[in-house]
């Protein structure tokens, strides 16, 4: 509410031309991942991001995400991805 005391803001960005500030109470992203510090052989968690016909997107903490062929999903044929993953 207006006049309320608010703590621990982190400024987002400033445009020095327009005078404006941004904030944000939310907690900062983790930093994300090079992909080079991945080996093969690694095991890792993720998030599916996005799902296409030849696979899945999945978010692994790096700038960009992992390709999940839709030949490595499931050792059974695969008629829908959606019956596998789900965004």
């Amino acid at each position: 509410k207006i006049g309320q005391k608010v703590n621990d803001l982190r400024v987002t960005k400033i445009d020095y031309k327009k005078a404006e500030v941004a904030l944000s109470l939310r907690a900062p992203r983790q930093k994300r991942k090079l992909l080079s510090s991945f080996m093969v052989g690694d095991e890792i968690e993720g998030r599916v991001a996005r799902i296409a016909d030849y696979g899945a997107f999945v978010d692994v903490g790096c700038n960009v995400d992992a390709l999940v062929h839709i030949s490595r999903i499931s050792q059974d044929k695969i008629n829908n991805i959606h019956d596998h993953l789900k965004v």
